[in-house]
């Protein structure tokens, strides 16, 4: 399980009505339970389950709580017939039909009708596919693998019928709202380009704030507080208008690549970026995108503990890793709610951004 062992791939949820005891929120999962394996229903279904397994449904305090932490996975339960086994059996019952009348061919509709009885006759009988979303609680929410926006959909909708409580995704829009008490619809567009207006860019605070700390980085040095941020590739740049809205660049080296400095002076903003944070001898990296979706973070090695300890400790470390990331956020929305602020940050991105660009 990631949050055990190895890299782990996660959004951070909030939950916006309130927090709820580890012993009360193990009692509401408890009551949305996945199946056992022979009670999965053809049409598939989901339900929580313990961290040992995808089918342990037997969730209590002590197999769901983890140094204090609820430690469970929404588990999606699916039932197939695999490709090549229903276009067999289809072609079977078709072939067997043409040739009790005597004929080449039958109507796309008898063909329609053959797939569908064969699916209500075999699906019952197929093993589930099952697919898992591990989570852990937090002070205020929860980790969670929920990278994709269908799985963040699925998943909070599960917590919240689960809980009886809302959760939301962590993005640099919520953060600014929860840390600075600020609307960031309230913000008019920037462009970071010396040959692009403003009104031709759009407003994301998240592709904003990406941009903003690659220019921290290669510019100030990249040092907040006791953390230093760097930004490298694969590098996704994205801007809404003509031309090509998304492009990604991979090999090489994309920082000081044609492309990349192409990408800035046409008006695009960072989307997605490999991150490296350290502090002394600790580092985390990961694969960033602008709503905060944290794919393949490493965390910091660990000396041999017991596995309680370990997860305990890892969870601290994706908690520093957080922390750091919601900092020097802070230090970011400080100058861009600041309108004299930002318009000096401004005119010095932009001389980062044509430096970048005479060097092609």
């Amino acid at each position: 399980m990631p949050f055990e062992k190895g890299s782990v791939s996660l959004r951070v949820f909030k939950s916006m009505t309130g927090s709820i005891s580890p012993h009360d929120m193990v009692e509401k999962f408890a009551s949305h339970p996945i199946p056992s394996i022979d009670m999965i229903p053809a049409s598939g279904c989901d339900g929580w389950a313990t961290s040992r397994h995808l089918l342990d449904n037997n969730i209590t305090d002590d197999s769901a709580i983890v140094a204090g932490k609820v430690r469970l996975s929404l588990v999606s339960a699916e039932k197939k017939i695999p490709g090549a086994l229903f276009k067999t059996e289809c072609k079977l019952e078709e072939l067997a039909l043409m040739e009790a009348r005597g004929v080449n061919f039958i109507s796309r509709s008898e063909r329609k009708e053959i797939a569908q009885s064969i699916k209500e006759r075999m699906l019952p009988d197929m093993p589930p596919s099952l697919a898992g979303i591990d989570m852990v609680t937090t002070a205020d929410g929860c980790y969670s693998a929920a990278i994709s926006d269908s799985q963040m959909d699925f998943f909070t909708v599960s917590w919240n019928k689960a809980l009886g409580t809302m959760a939301m995704a962590y993005t640099p829009t919520l953060a600014a709202k929860m840390l600075c008490n600020f609307d960031v619809l309230a913000l008019n567009a920037t462009s970071f380009s010396p040959e692009v207006l403003d009104s031709y860019v759009d407003q994301d605070i998240g592709t904003e704030f990406l941009t903003w700390l690659w220019y921290f980085s290669e510019n100030c040095s990249g040092v907040h507080g006791e953390f230093a941020f760097m930004l490298d590739g694969p590098f996704t740049f994205v801007h809404e208008g003509e031309g090509a809205h998304e492009i990604i660049i991979r090999k090489g080296n994309p920082g000081i690549s044609q492309e990349a400095k192409s990408a800035l002076m046409a008006g695009k903003k960072l989307k997605k970026a490999k991150l490296t944070v350290v502090r002394d001898q600790e580092e985390w990296t990961c694969l960033i995108d602008s709503s905060w979706a944290f794919n393949s973070l490493k965390l910091p090695k660990t000396e041999p503990l017991d596995p309680v300890s370990l997860f305990e400790e890892r969870i601290g470390s994706i908690n520093t890793f957080v922390e750091a990331i919601e900092d020097v956020f802070k230090r970011f929305m400080d100058i861009r709610t600041d309108e004299l602020k930002w318009k000096e940050e401004v005119t010095f991105i932009k001389q980062w951004v044509a430096g970048k660009a005479s060097k092609v």
